[in-house]
């Protein structure tokens, strides 16, 4: 008689087998399904979620796994993307603004993110030569304290413009921050203030009719 009920119980137990892991495989199919969907639209913490009672299931695939890892490095990324654009932000501004070593630094706490980012380093090569630049212009001021201004910016990218023009017409050029964060640029330096106004008419004439006599100091 037992051997009877095996054979009577094996069939519908091994139906009962089939029918659990068809419903398994219908409600994984399903799940990710539904991750795939929120994972193209970007939903990344919602995608993690069906991909995971996915693989609850127990199913031997590696689809649900391999795409929690993919959302989770995905993640970590767009906020090291997120606070590298932050940074550079600020960044940005304080180099604009003429304040070159605050500039430094936030650039080069930039590339403590994105080591290989060629904004952060191109700036800090800049800064570099521009900290070198004013080294020469402080030593220019103590000999030739009389500038001949031609333009001054707040935006210092457009004072380096201008210094390269008048560098490709020979001039000896210097970027002179000032206190109100404008960045004077010169076409030249003078010992006394009598040698400054001699060559200012003849500066306006030839090369900005606005320019004037600066004073500065280290």
């Amino acid at each position: 008689m037992f051997k009877q009920f095996i054979l009577y119980a094996l069939p519908v137990f091994l139906l009962l087998l089939i029918t659990a892991c068809e419903n398994k495989e219908d409600k994984y199919n399903a799940f990710v399904k539904k991750a795939d969907s929120l994972l193209k639209q970007k939903k990344y913490k919602e995608a993690k979620t069906y991909y995971m009672q996915a693989e609850k299931l127990g199913l031997k695939k590696h689809y649900a796994g391999d795409q929690i890892r993919m959302i989770d490095s995905i993640v970590i990324q767009n906020n090291k993307q997120a606070k590298y654009d932050y940074i550079i932000k600020e960044a940005n501004k304080l180099f604009d603004e003429g304040n070159l070593t605050a500039a430094q630094n936030a650039y080069t706490n930039a590339l403590r993110i994105l080591p290989q980012d060629s904004l952060a380093l191109n700036r800090l090569e800049d800064i570099k030569y521009l900290i070198a630049q004013n080294s020469e212009t402080a030593e220019d001021i103590r000999q030739n304290p009389y500038k001949i201004i031609v333009g001054s910016f707040k935006n210092i990218s457009n004072a380096e413009a201008l210094q390269q023009l008048l560098a490709a017409k020979g001039l000896e050029s210097h970027l002179i921050p000032r206190g109100n964060a404008f960045t004077a640029v010169s076409c030249a330096s003078y010992e006394s203030i009598r040698q400054a106004y001699n060559h200012l008419a003849e500066t306006r004439d030839e090369l900005q009719p606005d320019a004037w006599v600066l004073k500065d100091k280290e």
